[in-house]
């Protein structure tokens, strides 16, 4: 019969609990949004007055709201969804209604999402969106089954000019170029394309049944290797104990013979 495996969670650098409404900064790392505006409120209370940027949580990398002129518990909100974070079983109805709409305080369930934009948009929006020539070649995902299951990646990496986002760091939940995985993520231990994340994530997560299929191998083979290894080790230590015994008791007899042999020619002289 055949093990079932555990869907793999991604989970916030912040909380270190799986994503609640994943929202990604501009150094595409992503926090949970009550745990982003938790820290930006934190960071804002120690920091001067007039700064209008907070340090990422993972790179430090100064990060500013779209407006900067808005209230600082609504900083967290200004950043696009993660929607490769989501879980399709924990979404709010936040995570569906249109980004737009939001900032101005309405509340309107989103239909297509803008890979240019990184935001959902409704209907209304999504109209605005298509007479705007700035936004007019954007390409728009519609809507699926309450998801937006497009994850395609067209950007560049925000930190080397040219390059693109090619894969995904697990370690520190962040898309990367190849200089980044040379430069800042060399001892990284957990690096996939960002294909691969996204097959994982949204096909039935057959490589990671493979994985953890391997993982349960390893264990079991490094466990019997270490039972075999005390095994090994006890049975030496008792040839070495049972060794020494017998050079001891060697050692006993050739004193014991030369006392006697020294009593004896003692003796007649």
């Amino acid at each position: 019969m055949a093990e079932a495996y555990p869907t793999p969670e991604y989970k916030c650098l912040l909380c270190m609990k799986p994503y609640n409404q994943p929202r990604e900064l501009p150094c595409n790392h992503s926090f949970c949004c009550p745990c982003l505006t938790a820290y930006i409120d934190k960071e804002h209370r120690t920091a001067d007055e007039d700064r209008h940027y907070f340090p990422c949580p993972v790179c430090d990398k100064p990060t500013s709201p779209r407006d900067i002129d808005t209230d600082v518990d609504t900083w967290g909100t200004s950043f696009p969804i993660n929607n490769i974070f989501i879980n399709r079983t924990t979404k709010s109805s936040d995570d569906q209604n249109c980004e737009a709409c939001r900032r101005v305080g309405e509340s309107n369930p989103a239909v297509v999402w803008c890979t240019g934009c990184t935001e959902m948009l409704c209907k209304e929006c999504r109209s605005f969106h298509d007479r705007n020539k700035m936004t007019v070649k954007h390409r728009l995902v519609p809507s699926k089954d309450g998801g937006f299951c497009d994850t395609t990646v067209n950007e560049n990496c925000p930190n080397h000019e040219g390059h693109p986002l090619e894969v995904y760091c697990l370690d520190h939940s962040s898309m990367c170029c190849c200089i980044c995985v040379v430069i800042s993520h060399k001892n990284c231990n957990h690096i996939k394309t960002i294909d691969d994340v996204i097959k994982t994530t949204f096909t039935g997560q057959p490589p990671i049944e493979t994985a953890w299929q391997i993982i349960k191998d390893e264990a079991t083979t490094m466990l019997e290797d270490d039972e075999s290894e005390m095994t090994f080790l006890n049975t030496k230590e008792n040839e070495v104990s049972v060794e020494m015994t017998r050079k001891i008791q060697q050692a006993k007899d050739k004193l014991d013979g030369l006392n006697t042999t020294f009593q004896s020619e003692l003796s007649d002289q």
